[in-house]
């Protein structure tokens, strides 16, 4: 995906202008066509927060404020619901001649 490598390049190299970011990912074997499509992908990550631009360099935004913390249970909560209901199902099955 073009805005992953974008935000990778930013990461890896830190604040960097558009051009910049295409010659990164150009170096590092990644070709991701014009310096249109690397333009449009990083606007779309600014839009998205996941970058911020100064003047003319960009830098990449720490994202855990883009999700919302969850513990584990909550996580997991809809497999353990499933579970035991079809845990519930074969048991009641095998025990329906009582």
């Amino acid at each position: 995906d073009i805005e992953f490598d974008c935000y990778m390049a930013l990461v890896r190299e830190g604040r960097m202008n558009s051009y910049e970011v295409f010659k990164s990912l150009k170096n590092s074997g990644i070709d991701n066509g014009s310096r249109t499509r690397i333009y449009d992908a990083l606007k779309s990550l600014q839009k998205k927060g996941f970058v911020k631009q100064n003047d003319k360099r960009i830098t990449p935004q720490r994202t855990e404020h883009l999700f919302t913390p969850m513990r584990l249970e909550e996580a997991m909560e809809p497999t353990i619901n499933f579970v035991n209901s079809k845990t519930h199902q074969k048991f009641d099955e095998q025990f329906d001649f009582l």
